[in-house]
């Protein structure tokens, strides 16, 4: 069982039905937060749209309501009236008469549960509207039972209360106007105007409210639940969890997602119906509504879909891999086995098929190679049998360069000694010291065996100058070999012309950097000489200049430490060449106290 699990065709399987139930999850996941962001922002255009046609013929309602309360407190009839001293009963009729037409007139006279106006005294009062049931009659004596009653005072629609002379209690919304003096503008008496509650559930008889949804009307400070045609006093107490959870909202709607007391989260939506009075509808969170048959169709019609696609996918995938996998395995436990013959049959045009290919010619260069090998390891021992017989040569010139230092010593020929100990030690180091770099030390050593040679063939009229800034700084290392050639060069191109001069050798620490300068006050350098020997790789530039190993010292260095070290050239003609090397300050661990050139 677990070798078919491992098998690529299984594998295949299996991740085809993970994606192709994954894409199934994905797209129902997201079809789900679709709906149900689509049904929320339908949900809240719906509230805000029926929240605001209500406020609207609410409010149309009040404002008539309220400019028949502003009337009562200006009209010329009524002040005349409050005006007298004395009663007066043709007046009192005329005014009754002209406030009873007004407010037969008005639109929402059948809301108007009581309209009173008194005067300032309290002698006068003029009182008329929609009297349902019993109610007990008004007089100066008990009108103080009116709710939050107070003689010239303007308050509109600032609470629901419970009207205190009919029989059952009727709830009202109560208004306060005062009574203006024609000429002087202050207040001579009060208009009391209370209009039934029906003026606003009437306008919510057709409205429909969703299951576990509630509505609220908050007038000023205080918040009534309006269920079964009934104003709740209740604390609409929640915390805000998100602002504004529709973007599809107007300016004027506020919408918040909210956790109320008992911990539930609703959507609330609200409405201003005028300054002061507010619906507001408090809708589950979860509610998204019911689905239509169309969506359930869709969904599974995708999923079914989706399933039909990965079985297919399935099926020529297996086809694809499974036999061409097959055929790799096979030929792969052939050249195991020690066949390496090309299979044509495991290429293809496929990424398996150039597998296959890299297979055939794999086993053929492994052919080849085993070849190759055989005839490397004959051609090896050919070398190693060569290699012997060519240490035999230097060590019988070391040998031979011995004899003819001892033979100069015996006769006193100490220059010839010296010459010859020198050129030995140059050889052996050529021969033996296989180090990419040496210290600094090392290197000076090995031209001082060089000059030494030179001092020899030019007599006293080449000199060699050494100064060194810190001792510490011969611990530093250089590519081997790289003093000698530019000393060389110093002699045969400066200063052999010349026929006589100096050589001063530097040593010096700049920054993190070392510096060896090599100056000389023969012929000089020009310009065009300079860059040919350090960058021309032309054919004429490949002549003896080019032989004197300058570049070879300049790319050795970069080589070592970076394009940023190497060999630079400042000459003038007839006066002085000084060729610095810049090192990096670099030191090794393998230096050598005892010097270079021993066994």
């Amino acid at each position: 069982m677990r070798t078919r699990l491992r098998t690529v065709k299984t594998r295949v399987i299996i991740m085809m039905i993970v994606f192709a139930l994954g894409v199934v999850l994905l797209v129902s996941t997201f079809s789900f937060y679709l709906v149900g962001s689509f049904q929320r922002r339908t949900t809240v255009a719906s509230a805000e749209f029926n929240l605001q046609l209500v406020a609207g013929l609410i409010n149309q309602d009040l404002t008539s309501l309220g400019a028949l309360g502003k009337w009562c407190g200006t009209n010329a009839q009524i002040t005349d009236y409050f005006l007298k001293k004395q009663v007066n009963a043709e007046l009192s009729l005329r005014a009754f008469d002209r406030m009873r037409e007004e407010f037969m007139n008005n639109r929402t006279f059948n809301y108007i549960h009581r309209l009173i106006i008194v005067d300032a005294t309290l002698e006068k009062i003029l009182q008329i509207g929609n009297f349902s049931g019993s109610t007990q009659p008004l007089t100066v004596y008990n009108i103080g039972r009116l709710h939050d009653f107070k003689l010239g005072t303007l308050s509109e629609w600032e609470a629901i209360v419970s009207d205190p002379y009919s029989i059952p209690n009727v709830e009202v919304l109560p208004m306060l106007y005062p009574v203006y003096h024609p000429n002087n503008f202050y207040s001579i008496g009060t208009v009391y105007l209370a209009a039934s509650t029906n003026i606003i559930t009437d306008k919510l008889a057709s409205y429909k409210l969703p299951e576990h949804s509630k509505l609220y009307l908050t007038l000023g400070d205080k918040s009534y639940q309006i269920q079964d045609g009934r104003f709740l006093p209740v604390g609409l107490e929640y915390e805000t969890l998100q602002q504004k959870i529709s973007d599809t909202a107007r300016p004027r709607t506020h919408t918040e997602l909210v956790r109320t007391s008992d911990g539930r989260k609703y959507m609330l939506v609200s409405y201003p119906v005028r300054s002061g009075i507010v619906l507001t509808q408090l809708l589950p969170e979860d509610y998204t509504g019911t689905f239509n048959g169309e969506w359930a169709v869709l969904l599974f019609g995708l999923c079914v879909l989706i399933a039909i696609l990965a079985l297919s996918v399935t099926l020529n995938m297996d086809r694809s891999i499974s036999r061409p996998v097959a055929l790799l395995r096979k030929k792969i436990d052939e050249i195991a086995a020690g066949d390496f013959s090309p299979d044509k049959t495991i290429e293809s045009d496929s990424e398996i098929g150039e597998v296959g290919r890299g297979v055939n010619r794999l086993s053929r260069e492994v052919s080849e190679l085993m070849e190759r090998r055989l005839s490397d390891e004959k051609h090896e021992q050919e070398l190693k049998y060569r290699m012997l017989q060519s240490q035999i040569n230097p060590h019988f010139l070391y040998n031979t360069l011995n004899s003819i230092k001892w033979m100069a010593t015996i006769q006193n020929a100490n220059g010839i000694a010296e010459m010859t100990t020198a050129l030995s030690r140059l050889l052996k180091t050529v021969a033996k010291d296989i180090r990419k770099t040496v210290p600094l030390r090392e290197e000076l050593r090995l031209l001082d065996d060089y000059f030494l040679i030179q001092q020899y063939r030019y007599g006293g009229s080449v000199t060699l100058e050494k100064r060194v800034e810190d001792e510490s700084l011969l611990e530093c290392e250089i590519p081997r070999f790289a003093l000698q050639p530019l000393v060389e060069n110093a002699i045969f191109h400066g200063i052999e012309p010349k026929g006589i001069g100096h050589i001063v050798l530097e040593v010096t620490r700049q920054a993190e950097d070392v510096l060896v300068s090599i100056s000389d006050d023969g012929v000089g350098m020009s310009a065009e000489t300079i860059a040919q020997v350090l960058f021309d790789d032309t054919e004429a530039a490949a002549s003896d200049l080019q032989k004197l190993g300058m570049r070879s010292v300049h790319e050795r260095i970069r080589y070592a430490f970076g394009d940023s070290y190497g060999l630079s050239i400042k000459s003038e003609p007839g006066q002085f060449t000084t060729m610095i090397i810049r090192l990096r300050a670099q030191y090794g661990t393998g230096w050598s106290k005892e010097g270079y050139g021993r066994d």
